[in-house]
């Protein structure tokens, strides 16, 4: 008997103990910035959130780290008051400097939390940390953070169309630029490609502008990834940065669809047939006639991106040699189109 109610007053304390503990997190970063240079002072804010099952009314310490890195206190010995559970409230510090912390430069994983050992009450505190990725600039560093809104640029864009696209970025670092800043484009996490440049000084808080007349996307990337689950190619990518450096505050992308490329005018089309597919050594082409002199480039591109073939203009067959077995893209060029073939290496 004696055995029984120990067993069933260590049940109880079990019980009691789960019932007795705050559990605390931030639920929102609100002001919490996304991009430091190193030095400058910031106003960090978030919500703290109660999601357990009692109050909490212990001061509380505000760490945070950076990766793996160790934890750094942002705030010690916070009175907030008491947080019931389910209830929030704001904590803001004014002019912190991050000091302690070690970024690198370029995009940071960060994480954010509360924490107090045993507060009044024996009530017990579980951290919950949030995480938060930040920008990190070093100093005397220029660095561009690009207008998500770009124009003459949809996900409808035609990949072979010229368009008119223009792109603004402003200057968030600490200095104005060294080197050129230039504007790139990647597609599908490939190498960023330039698209263009300037030479001019930006100063900090300041934008400039890339205009480009007559812009054909196809013109810029290869015509790659394998299959099109839904009609969609993949994502292009534009960003703008120093080109001594790459490494973009930030970047807008778009989805691309395969239907833009196919939908050519076929009086245009210059390649009719490319066989055999699969192939072994050698691929065919068939031209129309009367285009096939407008031809001013034929590539075969890997779905890696890499160019693996190259000529100046029509070609009646490609060598395949010792290319690796698998699925190839081919772009056909002349003066006004851009068209894309496949084939497969056995």
């Amino acid at each position: 008997m004696h055995r029984r109610l120990s067993i069933i007053a260590v049940f109880l304390l079990v019980s009691l103990g789960a019932l007795g503990q705050a559990r605390i997190g931030f639920s929102h970063l609100n002001g919490f910035p996304s991009l430091i240079v190193q030095g400058n002072a910031y106003t960090v804010s978030g919500h703290l959130i109660n999601t357990g099952q009692s109050p909490l009314t212990a001061p509380l310490d505000i760490y945070f780290a950076v990766g793996n890195g160790p934890a750094v206190l942002i705030e010690s010995n916070v009175n907030l008051g008491t947080i019931a559970p389910g209830d929030s409230v704001l904590w803001t510090k004014s002019g912190h400097h991050f000091p302690g912390a070690q970024f690198s430069p370029g995009n940071n994983d960060v994480l954010i939390w509360p924490t107090r050992a045993i507060g009044p009450g024996n009530v017990q505190i579980e951290s919950v940390k949030k995480q938060k990725s930040i920008f990190f600039i070093a100093p005397n560093t220029a660095a561009f953070r690009i207008n998500p809104q770009l124009g003459g640029f949809t996900t409808a864009v035609p990949l072979t169309q010229p368009i008119n696209l223009t792109a603004t970025a402003e200057n968030v670092g600490d200095t104005a630029n060294s080197d050129e800043v230039a504007f790139y484009l990647s597609y599908n996490g490939l190498s960023p490609v330039r698209i263009d440049a300037d030479g001019q000084a930006v100063p900090v808080g300041n934008t400039i502008t890339f205009v480009l007349s007559q812009f054909i996307l196809l013109n810029h990337l290869p015509y790659t990834g394998g299959e099109f689950p839904n009609g969609m190619v993949g994502e292009v990518t534009f960003f703008v940065a120093e080109t001594d450096g790459l490494a973009p505050v930030n970047s807008v992308s778009f989805p691309i669809s395969v239907d833009n490329v196919t939908a050519m005018d076929p009086a245009a089309v210059a390649v009719t047939a490319v066989y055999p597919s699969p192939a072994t050594d050698v691929v065919q082409l068939d031209y129309r006639t009367e285009v096939a002199p407008l031809v001013t480039g034929v590539e075969v591109y890997d779905l890696n991106g890499q160019i693996v073939r190259s000529f100046p203009a029509a070609v009646s067959h490609i060598s395949l040699g010792k290319l690796a077995a698998g699925k190839y893209w081919l772009l056909v060029r002349t003066e006004a189109e851009v068209e894309v073939h496949a084939f497969i290496k056995q």
